[in-house]
């Protein structure tokens, strides 16, 4: 069995005494760490803490030195309160001391530094020799536009959650590291991609921090490597931002940029907010390589705001003097914005393994027709198998999740310029309701109408099927030539 020491001052686990719903920092970091072993595979793993209260001025007791010296691994919550708690420093050299008698070549590699708070320098050197040097992993973040420290849990209660978890994952992937070099643990089966693909994804404003998650959360469970680091804080002066993002832009094959009301902080030595730097980078990347695209989500809650009220970017890439040809301007809700990234990062793939290359554009008449593809839960993989032929024809097809709700389905049917309806395994009844639904929502909430319509008939094959006629939407099928022929059709309808 697998023995984890949890070090910790008893201060750092206060919690309010009139807030039931309160937790400790430590019990809920020993909390999730437990779970996460666990979820990981490592049943025989036991992570110790003192839940006794044992006061200086007691001798160091027998069940925590038993502990510390048959412990594999030593955590430390470091904190101003544990740099002040003698007993704090001796469990460490306690552990050092047993790691040496068990022949463990180098014991500094078995303690993890888990910074609670923010130290400062003079602080940091009251630590114990054992975790002086170590980076650790800090459960806050400096705030670029405020530069204060801001910690990711504090009074009982998460703060900032997907940061919390993010560092938490970070945590445990070290433990895992470690506990797989250990004899006492049989290594679990475990993939791990480091050849997927490179996508930038620029850091945003502190009010689309949750967002940036979200979708970095994503991409990577799906192999993606994210650029710039996630988890590392952009430089603060040009010349080190400019040499950062020169080096993610040209790694990179794609970049997403979320811009809400404010455009972030404005680095030493510039006159341009981040948000602009970024995109300024992915533009220079574009310019560089053809297939290199910039997707770009702004917060429906922009909508709020009058137009010339909005910062000078967002104006600009609404009006569309800053975008590029190949740029993808959304501003639909996160969830169907993600879903766009993935596709397009899916499709980008599957295109590249088939030998379609993605359509370069030199021009405003040759931005891709946005295609919204309807179709039922059950017809999803029809609807993916259309959907690669569409990007190979050179549209740009829109799919939505299957759990998006009515509202999204009525926004994208809004905002497409053509829209194509995948019939498979669902029913004819189903089919009729979706007709109606876009014969509505045509009717009374576009502005323009579509430049094309149809409806693309797919295995299994039917006496529905055989029977289907109509005068609004155009009859094509997947695979005979169709669909490329509608593309082109629709794109100019004249033709």
């Amino acid at each position: 069995m697998s023995s984890i020491f949890l070090s910790y001052a008893r201060a750092d686990n206060a919690v309010p005494n009139d807030d039931p719903k309160s937790v400790g920092w430590v019990r809920r970091f020993y909390e999730f760490l437990d779970t996460g072993l666990r979820a990981r595979g490592f049943l025989n793993a036991a992570v110790w803490r003192d839940v006794a209260d044992i006061n200086p001025s007691e001798q160091f007791a027998r069940e925590i030195e038993e502990a510390v010296q048959r412990a594999e691994l030593f955590i430390a919550i470091a904190s101003r309160a544990y740099t002040q708690r003698p007993w704090c420093l001796e469990e460490l050299e306690k552990f050092l001391r047993a790691a040496k008698v068990r022949s463990i070549a180098d014991p500094r590699e078995r303690v993890i530094a888990v910074f609670k708070q923010y130290l400062r320098d003079v602080e940091r050197q009251r630590l114990p020799t054992g975790l002086q040097g170590q980076e650790g992993f800090h459960f806050y973040e400096q705030d670029p536009e405020t530069n204060e420290y801001v910690p990711f849990a504090e009074f009982g209660r998460l703060m900032n959650e997907q940061r919390y978890l993010r560092t938490m994952t970070r945590v445990i992937n070290a433990i895992e590291e470690r506990l797989l070099d250990s004899p006492s643990e049989q290594e679990p089966e475990t993939t791990v991609r480091s050849d997927g693909p490179i996508v930038f994804i620029a850091k945003p404003a502190k009010e689309l921090e949750n967002d940036y998650l979200r979708i970095v959360d994503e991409l990577e469970k799906r192999g993606c490597r994210i650029r710039p680091d996630p988890d590392s804080p952009l430089p603060i002066d040009r010349e080190a931002i400019a040499a950062l993002l020169d080096e993610a832009t040209r790694e990179a094959s794609l970049s997403v940029h979320l811009l809400g009301q404010s455009a972030g902080f404005t680095p030493d030595g510039d006159n341009q907010p981040i948000a602009a730097i970024q995109l300024d980078a992915a533009r220079q990347a574009a310019q560089r390589s053809p297939s290199f695209q910039r997707l770009i989500w702004l917060s429906p809650a922009l909508s709020a705001t009058p137009r010339d009220q909005r910062p000078e970017l967002v104006r600009s890439l609404e009006e569309g003097t800053t975008l590029l040809s190949r740029d993808e301007l959304e501003s639909a809700p996160f969830e169907s914005f993600k879903q766009h990234v993935l596709r397009a990062l899916e499709i980008g793939q599957l295109a590249k393994a088939a030998g379609v290359t993605a359509p370069v554009n030199v021009g405003p008449a040759d931005v891709p027709l946005r295609i919204y593809v309807v179709h039922d839960e059950k017809d999803r993989a029809a609807a993916e198998s259309v959907e690669v032929e569409l990007f190979g024809a050179g549209s740009e097809p829109v799919l939505l999740p299957a759990t998006a709700d009515e509202d999204e389905h009525v926004k994208e049917i809004e905002a497409c310029d053509a829209l194509l309806i995948v019939w498979g395994i669902a029913d004819a009844g189903w089919l009729n309701s979706k007709q109606r639904t876009v014969h509505r929502v045509e009717k009374e909430r576009r502005a323009r109408p579509f430049q094309g319509r149809a409806v693309c008939l797919c295995p299994p094959e039917t006496h529905d099927k055989s029977r289907f006629r109509s005068n609004a939407f155009t009859t094509v099928r997947q695979g005979d030539g169709s669909l490329a022929s509608w593309v082109r059709k629709s794109r100019d309808p004249g033709r």
